[in-house]
């Protein structure tokens, strides 16, 4: 897994880390895949390095940054900047893309499920896409977008 990562998405095995907008989220998956390996320093330093781009980078949009950003600060052990940077990403840059991993699967968050304002992320996540879904099924019923499944 490793190797696959460092190839697929040019990811320097050393520092300096060279993190771009195209391998910012594969380095954090390395960092967190160092830390359970037991390499601490080593992932701590490559979550540093994916919170230096995030926090430098202007040319590209906010989705995925913050979430990123979030899971790196937990192996920074900053747990209230991750709830901080959660919260931006949700409610400020309504960033929900793949909201159902992040708040419900993603491990790294697990141990966070029982504070009332991630419950209450995951809580306004759930409304955005029930609304999202009746708008779709009402765009279908008016013949905006054909039925899934259905023919186009």
């Amino acid at each position: 897994a490793l190797r696959l990562l460092q190839q697929r998405y040019d990811l320097s095995r050393d520092p300096p880390y060279q993190v771009n907008v195209r391998n910012f989220r594969p380095y954090a998956l390395l960092a967190s895949l160092k830390h359970v390996l037991g390499e601490r320093a080593r992932a701590a330093e490559m979550a540093r390095a994916v919170v230096s781009w995030v926090d430098a980078d202007q040319a590209f949009g906010q989705v995925y940054k913050l979430r990123t950003r979030a899971e790196t600060m937990l192996l920074l052990d900053q747990p209230e900047q991750a709830m901080a940077d959660l919260r931006l990403a949700y409610l400020r840059d309504r960033d929900f893309t793949e909201w159902w991993y992040t708040l419900e699967r993603n491990p790294r968050f697990r141990f966070l499920h029982a504070q009332p304002e991630f419950r209450a992320l995951r809580d306004a996540a759930l409304k955005f896409a029930s609304e999202e879904f009746s708008a779709l099924q009402r765009m279908r019923k008016a013949g905006q977008v054909p039925a899934r499944g259905g023919s186009a």
